[in-house]
């Protein structure tokens, strides 16, 4: 089966962004050029940020259409995550740490509006 290799973030900062990625990924890109960053992960997940004034064909669609999300190891590790990252100026907590019918999360925007759900799976 054929399975997708990256996500892209289209972002208006890419210098913000950037921060806020390697805050909350907790490692830095593995490679960035002017105008893209890109973020690989052990499992060969792949995050680009792509600097929107550069990106062709031109897009008009803002963030929060959509979420990304990091899985993390238990519920524990969940919590922790939130009380790390909510008191950092670049993470806006929209929704604070809670059990749904699908696992224990919360969510944070990005610097663009992404959302950004980190989690635990029931």
């Amino acid at each position: 089966m054929t399975m997708p290799s990256h996500v892209l973030l289209y972002v208006d900062d890419l210098a913000a962004s950037t921060a806020f990625y390697t805050e909350v990924l907790g490692e830095a890109p593995v490679s960035a050029t002017a105008s893209f960053v890109l973020f690989e992960q052990e499992e060969g997940v792949r995050l680009g940020l792509w600097a929107r004034e550069c990106v062709e064909p031109a897009s008009t669609i803002a963030g929060g259409g959509a979420e990304l999300v990091i899985v993390l190891d238990d519920e524990d590790a969940v919590d922790s995550r939130h009380d790390e990252l909510q008191h950092q100026e670049r993470c806006i907590v929209i929704q604070p740490p809670l059990e749904t019918e699908y696992g224990r999360s919360f969510v944070l925007l990005d610097p663009d509006g992404h959302r950004v759900r980190i989690m635990m799976p029931f």
